[in-house]
């Protein structure tokens, strides 16, 4: 990937910005390069002692964005559920995003994600900070 934009004309160079290897899939990077560029924080696959990774932290929130591929088994749907068990008894919050939400209703959640940051954020930090100091 670098060795193709180091090759790419400067406007392409620009409009793509920086790129980051974190991301899982398509749909992390669309999701975190969106946020970055209304100038949040976003840390991608945090690990949480008990739940395991999780896709993206940011704002009070952490993300998990799920494709089908990955997440549309039985085990894997729950397993999933089991990781939001343990997180939320952490008192953390996990917004979990869907590749249609992403993908096909994506004005809809950006609007969603920017409310839950506002309304939830203030108190997902504190418990960040609180899990952090144990």
């Amino acid at each position: 990937m670098q060795q193709l934009l180091d090759d790419a004309p400067d406007a392409v160079r620009s409009r793509i910005g920086t790129l980051s290897a974190a991301s899982d899939s398509g749909s992390e990077t669309r999701v975190a390069r969106w946020l970055r560029r209304r100038h949040f924080q976003v840390e991608q696959q945090v690990f949480v002692d008990g739940v395991g990774l999780l896709d993206a932290y940011v704002g009070g929130l952490f993300l998990e964005i799920d494709g089908r591929e990955f997440h549309d088994g039985e085990d894997a749907f729950s397993r999933d559920r089991r990781r939001d068990l343990r997180a939320i008894r952490h008192g953390l919050q996990v917004l979990r995003l869907s590749y249609a939400q992403v993908w096909h209703d994506w004005e809809r959640t950006q609007q969603d994600i920017l409310r839950a940051i506002d309304e939830v954020g203030a108190f997902g930090r504190r418990k960040v900070e609180q899990l952090a100091l144990r």
